[in-house]
């Protein structure tokens, strides 16, 4: 927040940091005073991507027995999972079929768009006078 300080008869004008605790500097980003207020901070983000295999027959994925529902590395997990056999001439083998979806705001932050770490502020056009 922007404030005016008076320190041994002389006025200062406080303005934010230009730079975020980790060191970033900020973007400027004009703000409208009613939803967002100039000073405010936004962190960097994308927009979320998902996406998975269809569900239904003969579209799963074939895996270990061990797989498990909602088993999860990063921005993927396994939606649900289900036993199935693999038979052959001589033995049948235990699998487990599977689902699943990706999910990037598991692991990245994700917003309506796409944004830079960013600051609001007010443009203004000093004309010298």
């Amino acid at each position: 927040m922007i404030t005016i300080k008076t320190i041994d008869g002389q006025q200062y004008i406080n303005v934010p940091s230009a730079f975020a605790p980790d060191g970033r500097g900020y973007f400027e980003r004009a703000v409208n005073g009613t939803t967002r207020q100039v000073g405010s901070t936004e962190g960097d983000a994308i927009r979320n991507i998902k996406g998975g295999l269809p569900s239904g027959n003969s579209k799963a994925l074939l895996g270990h027995e061990k797989i498990e529902s909602g088993d999860k590395n990063g921005a993927i997990s396994i939606q649900s999972a289900g036993d199935d056999y693999l038979a052959s001439s001589s033995s049948s083998r235990k699998l487990r079929w599977m689902f699943f979806d990706f999910d990037a705001s598991r692991v990245v932050p994700t917003s309506n768009e796409n944004r830079p770490l960013n600051i609001g502020m007010t443009p203004v056009m000093y004309l010298g006078v």
